[in-house]
Formats: structure tokens, C-alpha cells, sequence
């Protein structure tokens, strides 16, 4: 997004759904990080509009995006058969959190590999610990600004590659 002077205005998403709306900016503001090669991303978030928002913001950025509102629906969408290449789920939500989802995912044959993502507000100590125990492979916390969303997206999706590689000639 440029303001009137010429200027880029690089804003945040914020973590209150009364305001997420139109607050999007740029997404390509994050640059040429790797090609998304229309990457499959599994987003789960319990807040319609920042759902919305994000959704918007990935598939600006040339990803495929499924939504779900809570882990469980999570759950439903990664058992359909679509090849997901990454899962973004904040951490809080009714139903199923984002952290029961990431323990279901890890230890799931078919999905334990899936870069997971957690996207949260939350600084609490005990949350951070025990997403690190089960593998989270990174953190993004609300608010947050574009371009971090899309690195380390983008980051997570290299990652991701390394590893099947590694293990494809071990």
C-alpha cells in the first residue's frame, strides 16, 4: 500500500477483530523471499475477520489457503486428502486448541511432518514450553506485521524441503 507522498505504508494484523478489517497493506511488501509455487497452507483461527484477513494476505501472496475456525475443523480438512505443505492455527480457540492440534498433527503418520506454525497473542510461558515439546516448528505473535507473516512462512517452507530431502537420500 503507498501513502500520498509516494511512501510505502507497511501495516500490522491486528489482534482485535474490530479493527482487522482493510488493515492488510501491501502483502508483497515482504519482498522475493522463495517463490509460494502455490503451496497448500491449512489456516486455522477462531476470529472470522483475522481469519479473513490472513486468508487474504496468503492468497495475495500467491498461496492456496483452506480455513477452518477451531482444531477440530482443522482435523476434518487435513483428513479430505489435500496435500497441505503448512499449518498456521493461533493457539487459543474453543473447541480444539491450537496446541491439541499440534499434538494430534505430530503424532499423526500422515501429517507429523507439516511445518506447523503458531499464531498468537499469547506470551505465556507454559504455552510457548509445551508447543516447543510437541514441535512447533516456529512462532508468530499477534500482532504482526506482513512481511514476518510471510517469512517465516517462507522460511518454514525451505525448512521443510531440507528435511524431505535429507531424509529422501538417507
Amino acid at each position: 500500500m503507498w501513502n500520498v507522498d509516494g511512501r510505502r505504508v507497511v501495516t500490522a494484523i491486528p489482534v482485535s477483530s474490530r479493527s482487522a478489517e482493510g488493515l492488510l497493506g501491501d502483502p508483497m511488501a515482504a519482498g522475493k523471499e522463495l517463490p509460494p509455487e502455490r503451496k497448500l497452507i491449512l489456516l486455522v483461527e477462531d476470529d472470522e475477520s483475522l481469519r479473513a484477513s490472513v486468508e487474504k494476505l496468503l492468497l495475495s501472496a500467491g498461496y492456496s489457503v483452506k480455513s477452518a475456525g477451531n482444531g477440530l475443523h482443522g482435523q476434518q480438512l487435513l483428513r479430505t486428502g489435500s496435500t497441505f505443505h503448512l499449518i498456521l492455527s493461533d493457539l487459543k480457540m474453543p473447541g480444539q486448541t491450537g496446541l491439541q492440534l499440534l499434538q494430534w498433527v505430530r503424532k499423526s503418520d500422515s501429517f507429523q511432518d507439516i511445518p506447523f506454525l503458531i499464531f498468537t497473542a499469547s506470551m505465556a510461558k507454559q504455552d510457548l514450553v509445551l508447543a516447543a515439546k510437541l514441535g512447533v516448528s516456529e512462532y508468530i505473535l499477534k500482532p504482526s506485521r506482513n512481511q514476518e507473516i510471510l517469512h517465516k512462512i517462507s522460511k518454514a517452507l525451505a525448512n521443510a524441503e531440507i528435511m524431505a530431502r535429507s531424509k529422501a537420500t538417507a
